[in-house]
């Protein structure tokens, strides 16, 4: 078989499964995009794992005597408003953290879910997750993500056991990257629609960048579509805390040099001026940028999901990825880890104790600086080649 085209980003069909599980005119809001907040965030205490929903009581962070950061209690998480962010359908959304007293590490985690860019794979056939149900704390009340493996401070071999943590959700289709606001219109009905993913986070980070005096290393996690807002973010999330800032990119590849959809008004970092050029010159411009950090990529041996994405064979992604990882050799800090068979996501998936315990290790060998750390391969295998996977 000859070489693959060029890999081209597609928005289509198949971009709600980026969650991890199984001609537009932009125009501009009438709230804008400042970033001034007109009042302060409200807080919401959820408790300490599965079924805390029922323990979700409103409170203000003011009136929570010896409380810590943002008024949380330590080890629960907490709900955080934020009333000047936008979900895609315009309601405000925000986000949680689950503080641990006197840690040194922050884990900040973007959520995945997809992506769109019109209004039928926004509204109609919703290709991304939370368009029109918006994210606050009903959805975060019974959120599948927060019992991972990363986040169970209970679990051997966790290396952010002892980590504070933040999750950011997604509801805005643009891979946590976006200051656009559209018009899309759908059977002659317009449908304003806030692409404000990079907006909401700069929002996060404003309320964040002072509320941990004691962190000294933040490490930027992302999965699927959150592995993607990874790139988009590392400089700003950096600049906001100013301690080292790594990346855990869970199948969320820097692969493609077709730029950007025009509705999302991407944010780039100013001073990259080939960065909207597409996912290859972002990532290369994050290990230029950052060669003391470390960079840490996840996947499938053959990704289930990525071939919808670039509209793309699953031969085409398996030889990209492949491409893209040996390309890590000449990249300081830079290592990947690939598990055996097909799948999208390897930390938010079923694995088996094996497979957690070899997940474990790699991160933690990464968490330490420990000069081992490495890029294992499992055995190869050879998908068999067909058309574009449409889900």
């Amino acid at each position: 078989m000859g070489s693959p085209r060029s890999p081209v980003l597609r928005l289509g069909a198949a971009l709600v499964a980026l969650a991890g599980v199984a001609g537009c005119a932009v125009t501009p809001g009438d709230e804008g995009t400042s970033t001034e907040r007109a009042a302060p965030p409200s807080v919401v205490e959820l408790g300490t794992g599965a079924g805390h929903a029922a323990l979700a009581i409103a409170i203000a962070a003011a009136s929570r005597p010896g409380a810590g950061p943002l008024g949380t209690l330590p080890d629960e998480w907490t709900w955080i408003d934020e009333p000047d962010s936008r979900c895609a359908d315009g309601t405000p959304t925000g986000f949680a953290v689950n503080v641990h007293p006197g840690a040194a590490h922050l884990v900040l985690f973007l959520e995945g879910g997809g992506a769109c860019d019109n209004g039928q794979d926004c509204w109609v056939s919703p290709t991304a997750v939370n368009i029109a149900s918006g994210y606050g704390l009903s959805q975060l009340a019974s959120e599948p993500l927060l019992d991972q493996m990363l986040f169970q401070r209970t679990e051997a071999g966790n290396p952010f056991a002892d980590a504070s943590y933040v999750f950011v959700p997604y509801c805005t289709g643009d891979l946590h990257a976006g200051y656009g606001v559209a018009t899309y219109e759908i059977e002659g009905e317009p449908f304003l629609t806030h692409h404000y993913g990079a907006h909401n986070l700069d929002l996060d980070l404003q309320t964040l960048g002072g509320a941990f005096p004691s962190v000294d290393h933040v490490w930027l996690v992302g999965q699927s579509a959150g592995g993607f807002g990874t790139l988009f973010n590392q400089a700003f999330v950096a600049r906001a805390f100013g301690v080292r800032t790594d990346v855990i990119d869970d199948s969320g590849p820097g692969i493609g040099v077709s730029g950007y959809p025009p509705s999302w008004n991407v944010r780039l970092p100013p001073d990259c001026d080939g960065c909207s050029g597409g996912l290859q010159p972002l990532f290369l411009y994050g290990r230029d940028t950052y060669p003391g950090t470390r960079f840490g990529f996840l996947s499938f041996q053959v990704d289930a999901v990525l071939p919808g994405f670039y509209g793309a064979t699953e031969q085409d992604v398996v030889t990209w990825l492949g491409q893209y990882e040996q390309s890590f050799a000449t990249l300081s800090n830079t290592r990947s880890f690939v598990a055996p068979g097909t799948g999208h996501v390897v930390m938010g998936g079923t694995l088996d104790d094996a497979a957690k315990a070899a997940v474990f290790t790699w991160l933690t060998q990464m968490a330490t600086d420990d000069p081992a750390w490495d890029s294992p391969q499992p055995p190869p295998v050879i998908p068999t080649p067909g058309p574009p996977v449409r889900l």
